[in-house]
Parts: structure tokens; sequence; C-alpha cells
């Protein structure tokens, strides 16, 4: 157990206080690599938070959790999902076991949600619904194991309801995950599980210690137990006492040849790499993530500027869409009605029905009755796939513009022929436009005025105005440029 700081670590006030002191820290003075254990983090905070670098402002959990469930309009804010996941990373790798626990759900996919009262109405989207959250089961497996072993009396900390639950939820969790995971998944969680907590700190090398010895969270193993134990007793001013003392005890009970290899195990040991040296840099990492929400967004605005040609409203191709598969009988007026939205839900169950790793209570709470940008892509591309003249059009669009998939040139006027066949004008302008420009991506189609003469004039012919003034000033349009 780390030494306790009278009046200063005290519960899980003094946990959120090291949280974002460590990461304050480690933003101001680019510690991005660097692990604290909660009592060396609190006495770096203490002590920087008295020479006045610090604002007295502290965020929780409940923050993080804010972050994550503000979505104004109904449409998912990836930046606000990104920064709670963040925060949480911070909070869980301080010692906060809800953040550790919400990880675990976070990877797993599961509905996040908040406990306490103040955060007790506040509900996120799905992790995978945010686009910016791929579900990970390793992960998953690797953070509930730290919450479900979370020791209160180890942070000096006076649990409330919350942080049991928490704890309990994922000691609920472990065997769920475990029994849809492969042996080599869990044994790469057990992994990871050692990776998060070892440090320079003799605080988790400790904990590490009783999870091996007690088989509580790792595989029951003395000889790694007693590693870690020697480890956590060799940290000179930092030596951790119940190390020295569990060490002691446990050399009474195995044998010669297991003391020793569990000695030339410590000698010749080395910290685990941070994520941040076995995988791209942060900031790499960082660029990463804002990209994505830069595709998310700019997918969502496109869908939507495609949408608004149809009507004043921008419901009738979901609601086309929607009665191609067969999910919507209702007239298609433009409407987001009731029965439009029963029809979404229907829609996004589908999308999860034979996902053999989701409850059926899950799959029932991914039916919200919005459609996140990437099931809007899904229902297109379904949709499509049942000969929908307008879908096939969209989907046409989003090949050549790379909305949602990867620029297809071959792809794009495969979709926007079948809608053309059906005597689809949008489908024979479109290609027109395409013809006349070209699409450079995968499969390019290379410009063809010929072609796009053929389709304009078809578009003309179906009645399309716009199509007329294309036409005209198609042979005044430069090829080389």
């Amino acid at each position: 157990m780390p030494r306790k700081l009278g009046g200063v670590n005290n519960g899980r006030d003094g946990i959120r206080r090291c949280a974002t002191s460590v990461a304050r820290l480690q933003g101001s003075m680019g510690m991005g690599s660097k692990r604290f254990a909660p009592r060396n983090a609190l006495l770096a905070g203490v002590s920087l938070a008295v020479a006045g670098i610090f604002t007295p402002a502290f965020a929780d959990f409940d923050d993080a959790l804010r972050a994550y469930s503000y979505h104004p309009n109904g449409q998912i804010d990836q930046a606000k999902v990104l920064e709670a996941l963040d925060l949480w990373r911070k909070y869980a790798i301080a010692g906060d076991v809800q953040s550790r626990q919400v990880l675990g759900d976070v990877y797993s996919n599961q509905s996040v949600n908040g406990c306490s009262s103040d955060s007790r109405d506040l509900a996120g989207p799905k992790p995978v619904d945010t686009g910016v959250i791929q579900e990970d089961k390793v992960r998953a497996l690797a953070w509930y194991t730290i919450a479900a072993t979370h020791d209160f009396e180890d942070y000096s900390q006076k649990p409330d309801f919350c942080e049991i639950n928490a704890r309990a939820r994922a000691q609920t969790r472990v065997p769920q995950l475990k029994s849809v995971m492969t042996t080599e998944q869990v044994e790469k969680a057990e992994d990871l599980v050692v990776t998060l907590l070892s440090s320079e700190s003799e605080f988790d090398l400790y904990r590490l210690g009783v999870m091996y010895q007690t088989g509580n969270g790792m595989p029951k193993n003395n000889v790694e137990a007693l590693t870690y134990y020697n480890l956590a007793s060799s940290r000179a001013l930092n030596a951790n006492p119940n190390a020295v003392k569990a060490a002691s005890f446990l050399k009474t009970i195995m044998t010669r040849e297991e003391i020793e290899e569990a000695d030339k195990k410590a000698r010749e040991w080395q910290p685990p790499l941070h994520d941040a040296f076995q995988g791209p840099s942060p900031i790499a990492v960082d660029i990463e993530n804002q990209t994505k929400v830069l595709q998310a967004r700019r997918t969502a605005l496109a869908i939507a500027e495609i949408e608004a040609n149809f009507a004043e409203g921008n419901e009738h191709l979901v609601q086309g869409a929607l009665a191609a598969l067969g999910l919507y009988l209702d007239d298609i007026d433009g409407t987001r009605g009731p029965k439009t939205i029963a029809a979404i839900k229907r829609f996004q169950y589908n999308l999860v029905e034979d996902d053999e790793n989701l409850s059926e209570e899950q799959k029932r709470d991914s039916m919200t009755g919005v459609l996140t940008p990437p099931q809007k892509v899904k229902l297109i591309e379904r949709a499509a796939s049942v000969n929908h003249p307008q879908s096939q059009y969209i989907y046409g669009v989003m090949y050549a513009e790379g909305i949602g998939v990867p620029v297809n040139g071959e792809q794009s006027v495969r979709w926007l022929k079948k809608s053309a066949s059906f005597g689809y004008p949008l489908a024979h302008f479109a290609l027109g436009k395409y013809y006349r420009q070209g699409i450079y991506g995968d499969d390019p189609i290379e410009p063809s005025r010929s072609e796009a003469a053929h389709h304009l004039g078809q578009a003309v012919a179906l009645g399309y105005k716009p199509a007329e003034k294309a036409l005209e000033e198609l042979y005044t349009y430069d090829y080389a440029q």
C-alpha cells in the first residue's frame, strides 16, 4: 500500500486532483510518455499547485461524460468524444475506477451512462456510432480487469456508490467478455494489463504482484508475483513495504529454482513501452483523430447537401431508401414522423441483428431513431443494391467525390449507369459531368466528350433543365486543363 499523505490524498477528490494535475503537467512539460503512480503524481501535482502553476478548478469523471454526451441537434460532436476519451484515459491511469470501467465499456461498445445525481441523465451514443471509436475487445478486457481488481484501500479511498458500482460492473463484464474471446485475445489483454500498470512506480508493480499471487485478474503464477514484488521492493526510498513483506512470505512456499528464476527476471526486467512509443507518436495519433473527425463531418454535410436536392425537407431520400428495403410502407412526404423513426429503428436493428458479440439488450440500445453519417452511408449502399434509383445515384456520387467511401471511378460510373437505366435524369446529368472532367482515384475514368454529350442529352430529354446549359457549355470546355 502506498504511503498516505495526511490531509492530501483523501478519497476520490485526491485522485481527481491527481489526474488533472498529471494531465496538465504532461501537457505543459512535454511529458506525454511519462506515467506516474497516484502517490508520485499527487506529490508532483501538490508541489506545482503550491507554486501557482495550476488553477484551482479540477475536472472529474462526470466532466468527461458531459463532453461525451454533448451532441446538439442530434449530430455527434466527434471532437468532444475524443476529448472525453482522453480525459478518461488520464483519470484511469491515475486510479479512478469509474474511468477504468467506462473505458472497458467504450472499447466493448457498451452504452455509456452516468451514475451520480449530477450525471444520471447523461447518456452518450453507442461508441462505434461516434465514427472515431472502434470496438477493441482486448483493450476492453484489460481495462475491465484493472477496474475489477481495483483496491480502494490502496488508493486511500472511501468509495461512494458509483465507484463501488463501477468495480462491480467490471467484475461482471470480465467473464462475459472472455466468453466471446479467443485464448490468444485473452492473453493479449493480460499483456496489456501489465503494460498499463507497469511503470517506474513501486505501487503499480506491487499491484501486479498481488494479481499474479492471488490469480485475481492475471493467471496465478508465484514466479511472476515474486518478480514484481522484488521490483517493488528495490525502489530505494520508494520501496513498498507491503511488497517486501509479500516477497518474504512467498519465498517460504517456493522452491529455490522458482526464487532464482524470479530474481533473474527482476534483474532483467525493463518497463514495457508506453502506448506512445509502441505505435504512432501522440502528434500522429492526434492528426489521425482530427482527420477522422473532419472526414465524418464532411460526409455528414455532403450527404445533407445531396438530400436537400430532393425536396425542402431532407427525409425524402431516407424514406425512399427505407421503403426500397421494405422497412417503410407509408407515403414518402419528407416528414420525420413516428413511422419514419420506427423504420429507422428497424434498419438500425438490422445492422446489428447478426452480431453474435452483442446481447439483445445491446442490439435494442442501438435503435436510436437517428441515423449517424456511417449509418446513412450503409442505408444508401443497401438500398442501391436492391435497385433504388435515387440511392444508386447517391452511391455513384459518393464514389466520385469520396464521400464515406474511397474515390473509385469505375464504381461511380457503374452505380450511376444503373440509376440512369431507370430513366433517372440526375444520374444522366452526373454521368455527363463526370465524363466531362474525369474521375481520378482508384480505377480512374478518363474524360470523354462523346460520353458526356450522350448523358447530358439524355438528361435534357428527360426534362432536367440544368443539363441544357451544361450541354451548351460542353463544347467550350477545355479538356486539356
